[in-house]
């Protein structure tokens, strides 16, 4: 990728304002390129990060990445663990069933036998079918406070309504809010809390789970 001087920088020491200073994104915005910047490859599934320390990072970003995890409680326990205290996660994912675009929530229909025989068939390359408001509950219960949220793409109001439609039916998806139900792109952003503050968060992910679990 290209150096962009002026946006580089400016989107170093602004992560490094909003994590409350860092001295590494600082010297990433004074590297003026990427070569300057050290880059280390860790080749470790997110479920289970075990090389990196605890606390090790400021900013965690991922880029329609999230979407293609099997164990998502446990993603989001390791991305807790990596992040240090008041550090930022954000992440950019994409909530469509990548076999088929024409029909990106057509997956939602499926048993859960049937998805997954094809999910785990296909390493999970055509996405799992957490829907946004299950990983913001998520990344709440392990301690993060969510302070950005918003969808970049949303499914066509007909075939949602159809979607609808057939999920109530018989569909695990059968008692979820049509507007979650359609995000088909999200953005988040979230921030590790520590100590008492974090128990907002985590109250109010494990409620939002045991409702979504009883609306499966």
């Amino acid at each position: 990728p290209s150096w962009h001087a002026s946006f580089h920088p400016v989107a170093y020491r602004q992560l490094a304002m909003l994590v409350g200073g860092s001295a590494a994104l600082e010297r990433a915005a004074e590297a003026g390129s990427f070569a300057a910047i050290v880059v280390r490859q860790v080749v470790e599934p997110a479920e289970n990060l075990a090389s990196l320390q605890n606390g090790e990072f400021d900013v965690v970003l991922s880029n329609a990445m999230l979407e293609h995890v099997a164990d998502l409680d446990r993603v989001c326990a390791e991305l807790a663990r990596v992040t240090r205290r008041g550090g930022l996660n954000l992440h950019q994912i994409d909530l469509a069933y990548h076999k088929d675009r024409e029909r990106p929530l057509d997956h939602l229909l499926a048993n859960d036998a049937e998805f997954l025989a094809e999910a785990k068939a296909a390493n999970y390359e055509y996405g799992n079918r957490w829907r946004k408001s299950e990983f913001i509950a998520r990344f709440n219960r392990f301690g993060f406070e969510t302070i950005h949220e918003f969808v970049s793409l949303s499914a066509d109001s007909r075939y949602l309504a159809e979607i609808g439609s057939r999920c109530a039916a018989g569909s695990r998806y059968r008692r979820w809010p049509l507007d979650d139900l359609g995000a088909l792109s999200c953005f988040l952003v979230a921030r590790r809390l520590v100590g008492a503050r974090r128990l907002i968060p985590v109250l109010r992910g494990q409620t939002a789970v045991v409702l979504q679990s009883w609306r499966k």
